[in-house]
């Protein structure tokens, strides 16, 4: 039982599976299979040896078999490797290095499989021989895929094709809060929006490959990626991008890909789109697409719904000019798709000055907002807790029969230095976004923001999300939560709701 669920294991690790092929699911889905999968294979491997323990313990002979019997240790050693390979996996070590992780997962996994396969007896190789088989496959389709897509030999009548060996080459600029804007022109392959690539540049993080997700469109005739440093590959694209002068020299990269599948949105009455700093990668590109179907009459999506959140005003003009193109492409439209865009900065000094007295407080009462201590906010770190609540309209403004909500602020210890109206009309000036982009200094009430859109549709609904993990657990949480309190699939009659969180199985 335990050797049978080896080649189901390796089945589900590919990139380019066919198990993916035919479920029409993106490897990242079925990773979260291929874990439990090998854990299952632990618990069945976990019996078979303690069978065994089990009954050379009652005679005190477990040392003394080990010590003589060959096979015995080769079962011991396989065991303890496969322990090490699911706790290794654990997130907690998992998150702790990326590319260690992935290169001793290899390592440990090609141990794993020697040694079974000295294990077991010969008549049962075929199930070690066959996950075998698997991973070579996916590696030469991969590598195919690779070769193709990197090589200007295969691209030579491309117009506008880079010259030399490799096809792709990038150029990096920095971006306000740390990010790196990398851009390829005249890309070899197609893909769909929402997709993510694997990017290589040996030139700056050499023998590191990471996954991005494509911040353009095709049509576009480029592919861009905006990545926020944190540590590793990403801070050095950084720090190599803010160091270089202009003119850019471009470099040579590799790309893999394209990976990543989810259900058209456009076959969705209300569609809203939820993201987290760079997770607007994921999501401005759906934005753009639905709202390009709808200039051309192909679109049966009637109302999309964009929420953005950030930290800081800077983030925003990461994506603004984007933004501005989606919603003033819709804005002229008769009968077409309606898009609401909101974006909510939820930690910015720029918004704030420092407190002298009872003035400041007087001035932020008047648009509903109350001011912690700053000793609450915990020294130096930004914890803004500001929050738009269900009582309040994504204009701006509350209902005028009602008082305005408290609101508990806490920008970075200080207080927000302008009414909000003067705030929000500062950023929109200095982006140059529409008035109809609601900006926000806080974080949204997504409970009352989903609710509001799932009562308004007038079929079935569509919730993409992508960011941090805290973002990406709090929608997930709050749209099951509403399906439940709705009855959906229960023979309320209400229509269904499609949630996709997008995330790396990783």
């Amino acid at each position: 039982m335990t050797l049978t669920q080896l080649p189901l294991v390796f089945l589900l690790a590919g990139k380019r599976n066919i198990v993916g092929a035919l479920t029409g699911t993106s490897y990242e889905r079925l990773n979260w299979i291929h874990r439990w999968v090998a854990r299952c294979m632990f618990i069945t491997a976990s019996c078979h040896m303690g069978f065994f323990f089990k009954s050379w313990g009652k005679y005190k002979y477990i040392p003394k078999k080990l010590e003589v019997d060959i096979i015995s240790r080769q079962g011991l050693g396989a065991w303890c490797v496969l322990l090490w390979i699911i706790l290794s996996t654990l997130a907690p070590i998992r998150n702790i290095k990326y590319e260690f992780f992935v290169v001793q997962h290899v390592i440990s996994y090609v141990g794993f499989t020697t040694i079974v396969m000295i294990h077991v007896p010969k008549d049962m190789k075929v199930w070690v021989w066959a996950p075998v088989g698997i991973y070579l496959t996916d590696r030469v389709v991969r590598t195919l895929y690779l070769v193709y897509n990197n090589i200007s030999l295969f691209h030579k009548r491309k117009a506008g094709a880079a010259a030399g060996l490799i096809s792709c080459r990038a150029t990096f600029t920095a971006l306000p809060d740390r990010a790196t804007l990398v851009s390829i022109p005249n890309p070899t392959f197609k893909w769909k929006p929402g997709q993510h690539v694997f990017l290589h540049c040996p030139s700056i993080v050499p023998l590191q490959s990471h996954p991005f997700t494509i911040a353009t469109l095709p049509s576009d005739n480029k592919l861009e990626f905006v990545i926020r440093a944190h540590r590793g590959g990403t801070r050095r694209l950084f720090r190599h991008a803010n160091e270089s002068l202009p003119p850019v020299a471009s470099k040579a990269v590799l790309v893999d890909g394209p990976y990543g599948r989810m259900r058209p949105l456009e076959q969705f009455d209300t569609v809203v789109l939820i993201a987290g700093s760079t997770g607007a990668t994921f999501t401005m590109p759906l934005l753009r697409d639905l709202v390009r179907r709808s200039c051309e009459g192909k679109l049966a999506t009637r109302k999309v719904r964009f929420v953005w959140v950030v930290k800081s005003k800077g983030q925003v003009g990461w994506f603004a000019k984007e933004l501005r193109g989606a919603v003033e492409a819709v804005a002229g439209l008769q009968d077409g798709l309606v898009v609401e865009a909101s974006v909510y900065i939820t930690c910015d000094t720029t918004l704030t000055v420092e407190s002298d007295g009872g003035s400041d407080a007087s001035s932020i009462s008047s648009v509903g907002a109350s001011i912690e201590k700053p000793a609450l906010c915990g020294g130096d770190r930004c914890c803004c807790t500001d929050t738009v609540l269900e009582g309040e309209k994504e204009g701006g403004s509350t209902s005028p029969t009602s008082s305005p909500a408290p609101r508990n602020t806490c920008t970075c210890g200080m207080p927000i230095a302008t009414a909000e109206n003067e705030v929000v009309t500062s950023i929109q000036a200095e982006l140059s976004l529409p008035e109809s982009v609601n900006i926000k200094t806080g974080r949204p009430a997504l409970r009352a923001l989903i609710n509001r859109e799932l009562e308004q549709a007038r079929g079935e609904a569509a919730v993409a999300v992508c960011g941090p993990a805290g973002l990406k657990g709090v929608v997930r949480r709050e749209v099951t939560g509403l399906c439940d309190e709705r009855a959906v699939c229960k023979g309320s009659g209400a229509d269904g709701v499609y949630l996709h969180v997008e995330g790396f199985g990783w």
